[in-house]
């Protein structure tokens, strides 16, 4: 069974629209396109040539049949009450699915177990449903023997649950252990226990399980599987990370014949020969094992999340942010769904491009209702921090992916790729992609912590110029000024001149009063604005590069992430906290108090982009949303939603 991490900011679409200062416009929904799309997967599980979906927005189940020439939704199930819910995990087998997930919203809350009834895939039914009492450990995987499931925490006890009847789950007992995870092979338990290496467990009796011995397997395995008279247990942290294999021939003492060192701990699965480790910006790494002791990489899937091997077809569900894919392992063919999940978003008059997972799409909102693709291009492997976009003259835009620059051109319905450049080279990436564009001054964040800059004057052939480093990706440029926010101690903004962007000059330094890391920076008007983790907003005036001075602060109360920007139509920065869906607006004619307006969204927005007359939202959740109307004075600000036909 596969989980994958609960964060608790969550994906709650409220219907209620906010309000804000009566001289400033009322937010006034007027959604115009609504796609029928499953949103927002949490873990996915394969079975019989179909994949089981939980997600966390309002469904808890949709099922995906990829028997026929193309992958079908059939059905879907939504949580009690039709609420957003945190799903967690999922394990199939027969006719039922069973559904870890969290009722509200916290670390503390506890699981439920839902039985569903997917015997009709078009209709499936939840026949009971178990809530574990705040006294047990938080668990978020399982595994099945017979009528009996057993459910594992991050490390601890585990926790043997009933089955027999759907209608009416029922935890047998909580057995003591420091499991993180188990597969079930023949009547033995195998458990990845942490430090303590691999449990085995007889389950003659499987109501209670008795532990029958132990084989070690290094520290922090946490992950487990088996395939074909194999164990693979999985070691996830303190370097070396390493892939550990175990003869079953004897099921009670399994001998270690092999191991694989390997960067991807993400997600295992085994079937066959076959060996797939992911780890997320990495992919996933195809290894075989016909040989135990050599074994060896054979190919990498672009696709991030490994969730398990099909037992019944022996196809491998890999999932992405917003795709799901099955790999046949014999053929190396993979059937996909995808479903839109914009992650950054640029506009430019009535052509918007947006990235997504592994696609870059141009889309033409002449008429927003009808959204017409444009082009589309495929992007390399995309990290979960996300990638950027800057626009770099007429129907062209930068985008930055992995620490990589890519430029592409939109002509007729195609997107042409005019350049590319990789300056960190192949190391890990450093911290999430950031583009920024002045004139013809180009500037990235690379993956080797610093900041490339690049002369555009020809843009189908850009040149490196200089760089910065150390850096982080907390920068902004205006004119031929960089502004740098460095979280060391103290926390400081650094000025640049970019005048010469082959030999780029430090001008000045200002202390910032934050004491969390700086989270963004953004500049115009001649100031900056500089936000740390927890919304704590120092403002520098800058309209003097060579002695900026910190002029005024703000914090704002219970927000995380903020995001910060700049319309320079309307002379406005803006913080916006996607957690809590709600727009601080602060008018440079304020400077330097800071009084914002503050308007609360009716959707969750992963990103905005103001400019002018329109704000353009990017919703992991809710696809494209573009905000009509004026800004300022004008009498109401409609909401217009775009979800693009894919």
């Amino acid at each position: 069974m596969r989980y994958r991490k609960a964060f608790w900011w969550w994906t709650l679409i409220v219907w209620a629209l906010g309000t804000c200062t009566p001289n400033w416009a009322q937010l006034v929904e007027d959604r115009i396109l609504a796609r029928d799309v499953v949103r927002s997967y949490s873990t996915s599980y394969a079975y019989n040539n179909r994949v089981y979906v939980v997600t966390s927005s309002e469904v808890m189940l949709a099922i995906y049949d990829f028997s026929g020439a193309s992958p079908t939704l059939r059905g879907r199930l939504n949580y009690p009450g039709n609420t957003p819910r945190q799903g967690i995990s999922i394990l199939v087998e027969g006719n039922y699915a069973y559904v870890l997930y969290v009722a509200t919203s916290g670390p503390s809350d506890n699981v439920r177990l839902a039985v569903v009834n997917v015997s009709d895939p078009n209709t499936p039914q939840l026949a009971g449903e178990l809530a574990f009492p705040s006294t047990d450990p938080f668990y978020l995987n399982c595994a099945k023997s017979g009528n009996y499931l057993y459910l594992f925490p991050y490390e601890g006890n585990f926790a043997v649950v009933d089955v027999s009847n759907p209608a009416n789950p029922t935890r047998v007992r909580v057995v003591n252990a420091t499991t993180a995870a188990g597969v079930v092979v023949g009547n033995r338990l195998y458990t990845a226990e942490a430090a303590n290496g691999i449990g085995i467990w007889d389950l003659s009796q499987p109501d209670n399980p008795t532990r029958i011995g132990s084989v070690g397997a290094g520290t922090n395995v946490r992950r487990i599987t088996a395939s074909s008279g194999r164990l693979y247990a999985l070691k996830t942290s303190n370097p070396p990370l390493q892939l550990y294999i175990f003869d079953l021939t004897n099921p009670d003492s399994p001998t270690q014949v092999g191991v694989y060192a390997t960067e991807r701990v993400a997600g295992l699965a085994a079937v066959g020969n076959f060996v797939f480790l992911s780890g997320y910006e990495r992919g996933t790494d195809v290894v075989d094992v016909s040989t135990p002791s050599a074994p060896t990489s054979v190919r990498v899937l672009t696709y991030s999340d490994v969730q398990n091997a099909d037992p019944v077809s022996g196809k491998v569900l890999i999932q992405g942010q917003s795709i799901l894919a099955l790999y046949n392992p014999a053929t190396q063919l993979m059937d996909t769904v995808m479903y839109p999940y914009p992650l950054a978003v640029v506009q430019q008059g009535t052509t918007i491009f947006y990235a997504e997972e592994q696609r870059l799409t141009a889309l033409d909102i002449t008429n927003p209702s009808t959204p017409a693709v444009r082009g589309t291009a495929f992007l390399p492997l995309q990290r979960t921090s996300g990638t950027d976009l800057a626009l770099v003259g007429s129907g062209r835009v930068a985008v930055a992916i992995n620490g990589v620059l890519q430029i592409y051109e939109q002509v007729g319905n195609s997107l042409n790729l005019l350049f590319q450049d990789d300056p960190g080279g192949s190391s890990s990436a450093g911290f999430s992609d950031r583009v920024r564009l002045s004139g013809a001054t180009l500037v990235m964040a690379t993956r080797q912590n610093q900041i490339q800059i690049y002369d555009i004057s020809n843009p189908t052939a850009p040149q490196r110029a200089g760089s910065i480093f150390p850096a982080t990706n907390d920068f902004d440029i205006e004119g031929s000024t960089l502004y740098l926010a460095v979280s060391g101690t103290p926390r400081s903004l650094r000025v640049y001149d970019l005048t010469d962007p082959n030999n780029p000059v430090q001008l000045a330094s200002v202390n910032l009063p934050q004491s969390q890391f700086i989270s963004d920076v953004a500049v115009g008007g001649g100031y900056v604005l500089t936000t740390d983790l927890q919304g704590n907003l120092a403002l520098v005036d800058a309209r003097t590069r060579t002695n900026p001075q910190v002029v005024a602060t703000y914090s704002l109360s219970g927000v995380s992430m903020v995001q910060l920007g700049y319309d320079p139509a309307v002379n406005v920065f803006y913080a916006y906290d996607g957690h809590n869906r709600r727009v601080f607006l602060f008018r440079v004619s304020d400077f330097p108090t800071l009084n914002p307006v503050m308007m609360t969204l009716n959707r969750r927005m992963y990103r905005l982009s103001f400019n002018g007359e329109q704000v353009l939202g990017a919703g992991r959740e809710e696809g494209l949303v573009l905000y009509r109307n004026t800004l300022f004075g004008g009498p109401t600000l409609s909401v217009s939603g775009i979800t693009p036909a894919q």
